[in-house]
């Protein structure tokens, strides 16, 4: 993981999601992967679904960890 996404792993990590939700369990597996083995790499999936909900969640997120405008999903 590069450090911007170590940051993100651990800022999404924080944010309040619905009980119970992929979402919310995946955000706590990157966090845990950014404490425990920060050193693997992200596949392109995780990394794109990271940024993602970087957006989606951008109100909960430091401003300098989130996307100048929402990622296109045709990429």
């Amino acid at each position: 993981m590069t450090p911007r996404e170590i940051e993100t792993a651990k800022a999404l990590g924080n944010c309040t999601m619905v009980p119970g939700t992929k979402t919310k369990s995946f955000a706590r597996a990157m966090a845990e992967m950014a404490d425990r083995k920060p050193d693997k790499e992200l596949t392109p999936l995780q990394a794109r679904y990271m940024l993602d909900l970087s957006w989606r969640f951008r109100r909960q997120m430091p401003a300098h960890l989130v996307p100048a405008e929402k990622p296109n999903a045709a990429t």
